[in-house]
């Protein structure tokens, strides 16, 4: 903006320079003083979404049982997108839990208990991706189907209101294990939680229904611990030392990124080249409200193809409905104070949706923006203007694709053929780990099935950034789509075998087959080496949940050796390598 309208004097500069310090320094304040956020704010709020995302898994698993026919691919869909937000929500929450200050984490109690509700949506976590998978069998093979299907749904219910519970209470300690409203009633050191022990006692109710209607032995284990958080660095440092400890890790960065191969530094010339170019481009043509142009090259414009695509097409769709909106508002309002008044309310929204939507966030950004940068001569009664602004979005938009695919262009650093490897790797250790303790619980395990899913929300999310490169869709993908879905369906076979009510004995043979599969695997995927070929397990005298197991390791066995071997070289490079 200041570059569009340059300041020709160092008063001007300078009085330009005071405002902005001003509010700076009036945000600093309102931040100190007026809707303090509370220490556990942002704790409480993280464990609210995660219990919003363990809803939705209920709820999308109760809608595929309502239908009379929900294949292979629907079933893969959920798991990949239900299960990849569960558990980027329960990161999140945790990385937010070791954040808490010293100050707070020290002998308070209520930091153990969002400790403890963590701990409880890890299990519930658990329990839904058992549920889902024994689900996923079909009709034929369930119990009740309809009726598990109406279970789920106020399961989904009772979920979200113990994560509102969790968010408008920090002082509430989960109901314990027994259910014994007199222990649940009058937590240490608080008032009297009736509440949430009647939302954890219809949490366990349903759970029983659910076990019956599916006619899975699936039990629902809560409050056996709080999880181990990852401690945060626990120094105290003055704000001197604090400097100088800022100083050093930019300097290490600076270094770390001064090279010609540096994503970042091949990011930076770019984006300086788009934005000089589109300055140049709305100046030539004296384009009114060029900033804007510029503005959006700059904010659209990722480090690699993948983040751009996806940003432009969203930003362009905020900005054309922005652009309408700040029409509309300058044609129903003229005088400076009313601007200021709409403001307020657009720029709350810009904020509280920067999280949720970029396509919402750039539609109460646009308004918020105009209004504010053209507040003192206001061209709000023209359309014109508000169209302009708009033709401006676009060809900033313009601009950074074309800057995405011609200059240095930057494609997905990471090997895919690794991230794959390393989901493999992860999930079949759950498996193994699963089969050793059957019916039990076990910290290592546990430990296991968190690996397990991240090593596949990696795979996916390296797999979804490839295709986007691409713009086109291969066998191979299909390969890479089905083996990644089939390694969702191992983590929730392993997860059943965990809960099942009644323990069984663990099959020694069965183990060391899965392991050698997995290690022929990991060879293949990681250096291309043919291993000996593993006889199918026999499946005879195993469990149900022991056979699909190895159906499923022998399906993936042969999607990713003897199938993939066959593909055409020019298709399997591009995604599985």
């Amino acid at each position: 903006v200041t570059v569009d309208r340059p300041m020709h004097s160092v008063r001007g500069g300078l009085l330009f320079l005071a405002i902005y310090l001003s509010g700076c320094l009036f945000a600093v304040v309102l931040s100190l003083t007026v809707w303090r956020i509370h220490p556990f704010g942002p704790s409480r709020m993280a464990l609210r979404a995660v219990y919003g995302r363990l809803a939705d898994i209920a709820l999308d698993s109760a809608r595929l049982l309502r239908r009379e026919r929900a294949d292979f691919g629907l079933w893969a869909r959920h798991a990949a997108t239900y299960r990849g937000q569960a558990r980027a929500a329960l990161e999140t929450a945790r990385k937010v839990l070791a954040k808490v200050p010293n100050s707070r984490v020290d002998k308070r109690e209520s930091y153990e208990n969002l400790l403890l509700a963590l701990a409880d949506t890890e299990r519930l976590f658990a329990y839904l991706i058992a549920v889902t998978d024994a689900c996923e069998r079909g009709h034929h093979n369930l119990r009740e189907p309809q009726r598990a299907a109406r279970v789920l749904s106020a399961l989904a219910e009772v979920l979200l209101r113990i994560g509102r519970a969790v968010s408008e209470d920090p002082g509430a300690r989960p109901a314990p294990q027994t259910g014994k409203a007199g222990d649940a009633d009058h937590p240490r050191g608080g008032q009297p939680r009736a509440t949430s022990a009647a939302l954890q006692r219809r949490l366990q109710k349903l759970a029983g229904a659910l076990e019956t209607a599916l006619g899975e032995p699936l039990s629902l284990k809560l409050h056996a611990g709080p999880l181990d958080i990852e401690p945060p660095t626990r120094r105290e440092l003055g704000w001197f030392d604090a400097a100088l400890d800022n100083v050093a890790r930019a300097w290490m960065t600076l270094k770390a990124n001064a090279s010609l191969e540096s994503i970042g530094l091949r990011h930076a010339a770019r984006v300086g080249v788009a934005v000089t170019a589109g300055f140049m481009i709305v100046r030539t043509l004296h384009v009114p409200f060029g900033y804007w142009a510029t503005m959006a090259t700059l904010l659209i414009l990722q480090p690699s193809i993948a983040g751009t695509w996806p940003r432009s097409i969203e930003r362009a769709a905020g900005s054309i409905a922005g652009g309408l909106l700040a029409a509309a508002i300058g044609v129903a309002i003229h005088s400076p104070l009313g601007i200021s008044l709409v403001v307020f309310p657009l720029v709350c929204a810009t904020m509280a949706l920067r999280t949720v939507s970029y396509s919402l966030f750039v539609l109460f950004l646009t308004p918020s923006f105009v209004l504010v940068a053209d507040f003192a001569a206001p061209a709000a009664t023209q359309w014109g203007y508000a169209f302009t602004r708009l033709g401006n979005n676009v060809l900033g938009c313009a601009i950074a694709l074309l800057a995405t695919f011609l200059l240095w262009p930057s494609r997905e650093p990471v090997d895919f053929r690794t991230r794959l490897a390393d989901a493999v790797a992860a999930n079949l250790d759950y498996l193994m780990g699963s089969l050793q303790h059957a019916g039990g619980e076990d910290t290592e395990v546990e430990r296991l099935r968190r690996a397990a899913g991240l090593a596949s929300n990696n795979a996916e999310e390296a797999f979804n950034r490839l295709r986007l490169e691409k713009l086109e869709s291969s066998l191979a993908d299909r390969a890479a789509i089905t083996a990644l879905a089939l390694l969702r369906r191992v983590a929730g076979t392993a997860t059943r075998m965990r809960l099942a009510a009644h323990k069984t004995r663990a099959d020694a043979a069965l183990i060391e087959w899965i392991a050698a599969v997995s290690k022929e695997l990991d060879a293949h995927l990681r250096s291309g080496r043919q291993g000996a070929p593993h006889e199918t397990f026999s499946r005879q005298h195993l469990s149900l949940v022991e056979a699909d197991a190895v159906n499923q390791v022998s399906h993936l066995r042969r999607l990713l050796v003897e199938k993939a071997s066959g593909l055409e070289e020019g298709a399997v490079k591009p995604v599985l390598s």
